[in-house]
């Protein structure tokens, strides 16, 4: 347990694109050394040139196309695009080949732009790319980092990933139905089952291609109903082996299927917003308020409470996290505005020193509208909401779409903060007292908020079960820090509570 929560600080440090660049980096690495020792097709020169062939390719349209389009280029994005294409594509030993790479490159980075609705595009870039290009048989698609020697680094840094975006069991259905696929496909025609699945672990990408490009969040569905049920076709037309005249299906393809999928059943844009107004809520923990730059985006523009979406902010200098953060929305789709409150400390990100450097009229870019940390349809449902810190935010939103939609739940709130000046959206809680929400403080030290109810001191199993009721008949939703919530889904657990009935969200470190 210790060794966990060691790696989810580390991974919590960074954001989920570098822990990719890192990732992918390592992998490229191993493959240098594997090609050192004769263990390729390929020498480490030819390795060298496809990467940074990919590199500039990516790079350069990118910026060209971003400016070109108007919106803030994000040099990470990029960077990965390039990083995934010289790990499948076979580097180039010939000057047509040399010109391929180059296309592919390009053809990964137009997408983005050229193939999109709202700003937002369609399409994993790389696997699109990779089908535009290999089936005009320009350059081929090999695969190549999917060896057995490769095998431990790419199973490594593929958990890494899966451990930062917590896609456990998004993988898990892609991983099982591909070798059921496989599997029978091998029954079929006599192969050995055995031999058949280990080589497809082993020396085929599912590993690689299952954490690092399935798990891209834009072109996934936001649902987790719909992200099962987009595992679950990837992975069978991943590999069904099946052809369609000169077409076969591979893994490039598998995935952009599942993305036209995704995008059928979740349509996502990207928005543009100016910042209406800012305040200090409580020492260091600020409310911002934003609203759409152009008002004809509003209609567009949907969200249930307690969802999350990504933004961007371009700024100089980027530091080691990137201009990308992932913040829950703490307004009601009930207001016409879009609320974040953020907490800041002295060693803040650069993007959270950008962002809390905002004038009013400045703007920020949003896009992957997505989130499962939603209440339940049924509103006879007993309701137990934990809120670490800042991690009340998703509760502001349910709640304030309660009290404005004068629906009425049996919600008990437990807002965990450090000292009673933490307290924030204290006001709205004590009116959603007329729509059954009952709010309980568990302050760390000091005293508790002016007419307030709760405790000071530790969060205590008897506390929590004397004012929750029976934990048999409630649902839980915990939302903070990753190590906060991890703690108390284990107490509910151990009061007996079963997972189904836990719905969690956190927050990794900015």
């Amino acid at each position: 347990m210790q060794i966990i929560q060691w790696l989810d600080a580390q991974l919590n440090r960074i954001t989920m694109y570098r822990v990719l660049l890192y990732g992918l980096s390592l992998i490229l690495v191993s493959g240098f050394i594997v090609s050192f020792l004769k263990l390729t097709s390929f020498t480490p020169i030819q390795l060298a040139a496809s990467i940074v062939i990919l590199l500039v390719a990516c790079f350069a349209t990118n910026r060209v196309l971003a400016r070109g389009f108007d919106i803030p280029s994000n040099y990470e994005s990029s960077l990965i695009t390039a990083l995934i294409l010289a790990c499948i594509i076979q580097p180039p030993t010939t000057m047509s080949r040399v010109y391929g790479t180059l296309l592919i490159g390009v053809v990964a980075m137009a997408s983005k732009y050229l193939l999109a609705l709202h700003r937002q595009h369609i399409f994993n870039p790389a696997a699109l790319a990779a089908v535009i290009v290999g089936s005009a048989g320009l350059l081929p698609i090999t695969w190549w980092i999917a060896t057995p020697e490769l095998f431990p680094i790419v199973a490594i840094i593929g958990l890494l990933i899966l451990r930062k975006t917590r896609h456990f069991k998004l993988f898990g259905i892609f991983f099982i139905a591909s070798l059921i696929t496989i599997g029978g496909f091998a029954l079929l025609q006599g192969m050995p089952l055995l031999v058949t699945l280990r080589t497809s672990v082993v020396s085929w990408p599912l590993i690689f291609f299952g954490t690092i490009m399935l798990t891209e969040p834009i072109t996934m569905p936001a649902e987790k109903s719909y992200q099962s049920l987009f595992a679950l076709l990837v992975g069978v037309v991943c590999a069904a082996q099946l052809k369609f005249g000169g077409l076969h299906t591979t893994p490039e393809l598998a995935l952009v299927v599942g993305n036209m999928f995704a995008f059928i059943v979740n349509p996502r844009g990207r928005f543009i917003l100016k910042l209406q107004s800012k305040y200090e809520m409580a020492p260091h923990i600020y409310d911002f308020v934003f609203v759409p730059v152009n008002k004809k985006e509003t209609p567009h523009f949907r969200y249930l409470p307690g969802q999350y979406i990504d933004w961007t902010l371009p700024h100089k200098p980027v530091d080691s996290r990137g201009n990308r953060r992932t913040f829950t929305i703490a307004s009601s789709p009930s207001e016409p505005t879009l609320r974040l409150g953020i907490k800041f400390v002295d060693a803040s990100s650069s993007f959270k020193q950008a962002l809390l450097g905002m004038k009013v009229g400045d703007e920020i870019y949003t896009n992957k509208l997505a989130g499962n940390f939603i209440m339940p349809r049924n509103p006879s449902q007993k309701l137990v909401f934990i809120g670490g810190g800042i991690g009340i935010t998703p509760f502001r939103s349910m709640i304030k779409s309660l009290v404005d939609s004068k629906q009425k739940r049996d919600i008990t709130l437990f807002h965990l903060i450090n000292t009673k000046e933490e307290a924030v959206y204290h006001d709205l809680f004590a009116r959603a007292q007329s729509v059954g929400v009952k709010t309980r403080y568990i302050v760390k030290e000091g005293h508790l908020p002016t007419r307030a109810r709760g405790l000071v001191g530790e969060f205590s199993p008897e506390y929590l079960t004397k004012e929750s009721g029976d934990v048999a008949k409630n649902m839980y939703y915990i939302s903070g820090p990753p190590a906060m919530v991890d703690h108390y889904v284990a107490l509910l657990k151990s009061l007996g509570c079963k997972r189904g009935q836990i719905v969690t969200d956190f927050f990794s470190g900015y």
